[in-house]
């Protein structure tokens, strides 16, 4: 498929179709295209490039919105020039993320489409291995639990942050993890409440999210 990038012209005219959700499938959260698009992933209107800065930035983008849209990735693949990441929640899903490292620098290609609804994942698929418990105590910390419970968890049960998480992920934690989660929350409960990805992504989380700039006027 067309990505709008030719490997030896970073301002070629070709422009990507904008990602479509298949026709067959209603159940997709209504903010998975606008949040892909804020964080890179999906082509805007005014920008049809996608570029990250580096592949650790990319890396957090897509963990984030594996994170708030209710599905599971894993990098598939890398090397110094080229990284991809896939959906794990269903064996046959289309998703991937790929990020092509050329002299212009580190280009992305988009997939989202899935063939299964999120917060559902086959039965190989047990392990919640797509957040960092950074990133699952950014969730708590974020929650109606810690609302109700905070600052000090210490009657929180290691259940309810799991039933926490999997409100959140589709997916529960063991208790040794649950119990981790809250431990830090309760040493430093402002660390986890800016995003919830690794703090040296967020900023480029966030810089995604931002409106671009308009055009500059034609001389």
């Amino acid at each position: 498929m067309p990505t709008g990038l030719d490997a030896h012209d970073p301002t070629s005219s070709a422009t990507p179709p904008k990602e479509e959700l298949p026709s067959n499938r209603t159940d997709y959260p209504e903010n998975y295209i606008p949040l892909a698009t804020k964080l890179g992933l999906s082509p805007r209107d005014t920008s049809p490039l996608l570029q990250v800065e580096s592949f650790e930035v990319l890396k957090g983008r897509v963990r984030q919105l594996a994170l708030l849209s209710g599905f599971q990735v894993k990098l598939d693949g890398r090397s110094d020039k080229r990284r991809q990441w896939k959906c794990t929640s269903h064996r046959a899903c289309p998703f991937t993320i790929v990020g092509n490292r050329n002299r212009y620098g580190i280009f992305v290609k988009p997939q989202l489409q899935h063939n299964h609804a999120f917060h559902v994942h086959e039965e190989m698929n047990k392990r919640f291995t797509t957040g960092t418990t950074h990133e699952l105590a950014c969730i708590v910390r974020r929650s109606d639990l810690f609302s109700t419970h905070g600052p000090d968890l210490f009657n929180v049960s290691g259940q309810q942050i799991s039933n926490c998480i999997f409100d959140n992920t589709g997916f529960h934690i063991n208790q040794m993890r649950a119990s981790r989660i809250k431990r830090m929350i309760m040493d430093d409960p402002d660390r986890y409440l800016l995003s919830a990805v690794a703090p040296a992504v967020a900023h480029a989380a966030i810089a995604a999210a931002a409106p671009s700039p308009p055009p500059p006027d034609a001389a």
